[in-house]
């Protein structure tokens, strides 16, 4: 997808793509304050501005990904490893607590922190080391679940949040938006940007 022709719309694409509020967007885009808040509601229900919104986002999001070197199947690869967190894999068939360098990054990853106390009996020289204490916490699974119950949809109130730009946009709309960003990918993928 090219440059809105109407540099006001462009702005305002770009203010919202970077999240900032649609009503503060409207007007620092050079609108009247005056309704500001239901005119860029339906500015954003335009399937042109939509479409924009969605792809400087996409831009964003990817030049973030590639500045950190953190995208998002990254992240979901390390929730996933948390959400099937089974300590089991952290000990031997006798108890003992798996060497660290044994883990596999799976393991590793479920892992929030480790203790290890020195247990002694005795006094002065007859000190005698008998021991060593070591606590293992993990990563909060239920936290883990939540989170990825949140990035599948599965709370309905997120399922709102979820839906940015398309939320409220009639479902016509929402599909000639749809089906100019693919437009645009496909452009992309074919070398013909313009």
């Amino acid at each position: 997808m090219s440059i809105l022709k109407n540099a006001r719309h462009e702005h305002f694409a770009h203010l919202c793509a970077k999240g900032v509020n649609p009503t503060e967007a409207y007007i620092a885009a050079g609108f009247s304050p005056n309704g500001a808040s239901t005119c860029a509601a339906r500015l954003l229900q335009k399937a042109p501005i939509c479409a924009r919104v969605a792809e400087i986002r996409a831009n964003i999001n990817h030049i973030a990904a590639e500045k950190s070197g953190v995208d998002l199947a990254a992240v979901l690869q390390e929730l996933k490893a948390l959400v099937h967190a089974d300590p089991r894999k952290v000990f031997a068939e006798n108890g003992d607590l798996l060497p660290v360098k044994d883990w596999p990054d799976d393991v590793a990853a479920m892992i929030a922190s480790i203790e290890i106390e020195a247990v002694f009996e005795g006094r002065g020289k007859a000190r005698k080391h008998v021991a060593d204490v070591k606590k293992v916490k993990f990563w909060d699974k239920n936290s883990a679940i939540e989170k990825a119950m949140k990035h599948l949809g599965a709370f309905e109130q997120d399922n709102k949040q979820k839906s940015g730009v398309f939320e409220g946009m009639p479902h016509e709309k929402k599909k000639a938006a749809l089906a100019l960003i693919q437009e645009e990918l496909t452009r992309r993928e074919n070398g013909t940007v313009h």
